[in-house]
């Protein structure tokens, strides 16, 4: 058990015992999860200053609230969820437990839009507002990145959680993009609707398999909410009932871009998505790891 009596004097003491207490309970990645720690409660600027000022004393009250937080961490909590923040595309974000944990191959798929309007869209249509929508926002990351870097653009970010939307508004706030991103409160299982077609439709859905389920690491599977994550018995459930509505959301030669859960499910994505014989130029991408994750289709 963590203690919370804290008798360290300095950042170097209070560093090394924490990262004692962290290889105890097991936790990965303890020496790097402990600078954050440490550094995060002292609010300082990078965990560099950790060396820097190794030697600043520590009040009882920022030690006491170290040994909580390592205390969290070895149950299996997140560090993002510890910290309350996450860095997405180069972009600081707000995190809570009611949204899932951006992951690096998420950016793929932002690179991806990125790439597809710098190369086709702005070169054709310069001065065109482009309209994007982002099929499960969770903490508007997708949307937040892809504003960022295509400013001529409209973006509408819908998600089933209204929890979710409230942290997806305060990251789209934080970043100055409210007049750019809309937020709204839907089931994109259902029949969506909307006035104008999309030139993109982006989403990273809940694709985790039953038989996956027991295989996440325990601080995905019991602290990172199931709704963003469960997809159903094969994995792609939520991913078929989204396909009935992409097609009739994006506009002629619009750009569809999916994540999903990878080589297991690559056949059965492509079966789904060509079946509705609405898009052409199939193609997927790999993440880092060399599986298959990003599905990317053009709408005929």
């Amino acid at each position: 058990m963590i203690k919370t009596d804290c008798k360290v004097k300095t950042i170097q003491n209070l560093l090394n015992e924490v990262r004692i207490h962290l290889s105890q309970g097991k936790v990965n990645d303890c020496d790097v999860d402990a600078e954050w720690i440490v550094a995060e409660t002292l609010k300082l600027k990078s965990r560099a200053e950790l060396y820097i000022e190794r030697n600043q004393e520590i009040s009882q009250e920022n030690c006491n609230r170290v040994f909580e937080l390592a205390a969290e961490r070895v149950k299996g909590v997140p560090l993002q969820y510890l910290m309350g923040e996450v860095e997405f595309f180069s972009l600081k974000l707000k995190i809570t437990s009611d949204c899932l944990i951006p992951r690096p191959e998420t950016e793929i798929l932002v690179e991806e839009a990125i790439h597809w309007f710098c190369q086709h869209r702005f070169c054709q249509h310069p001065k065109k507002m482009h309209r994007i929508l982002d099929l499960g926002t969770g903490s508007g990351n997708i949307a937040i990145a892809i504003a960022k870097h295509v400013p001529n653009s409209r973006i509408l970010a819908i998600d089933i959680s209204e929890k979710a939307l409230k942290v997806a508004r305060e990251n789209i706030t934080f970043h100055d993009l409210s007049s750019q991103i809309e937020t709204s409160q839907a089931d994109f299982t259902k029949e969506l609707f909307c006035s104008k077609p999309f030139d993109l439709v982006v989403s990273n859905p809940p694709y985790v398999a039953k038989e996956d389920w027991n295989d996440l690491p325990r601080e995905v599977r019991f602290f990172e909410p199931r709704i963003a994550l469960w997809g159903g018995e094969k994995g792609i459930e939520i991913i078929r009932k989204m396909m009935s509505n992409v097609s009739s959301l994006l506009s002629k030669e619009g750009l569809f871009l999916m994540e999903f859960g990878g080589n297991a499910q690559s056949d059965i994505v492509e079966e789904i998505i060509l079946e509705t014989r609405n898009f052409k130029n199939f193609e997927i991408l790999k993440d880092l790891s060399g599986k298959d994750r990003i599905v990317k289709a053009i709408k005929k």
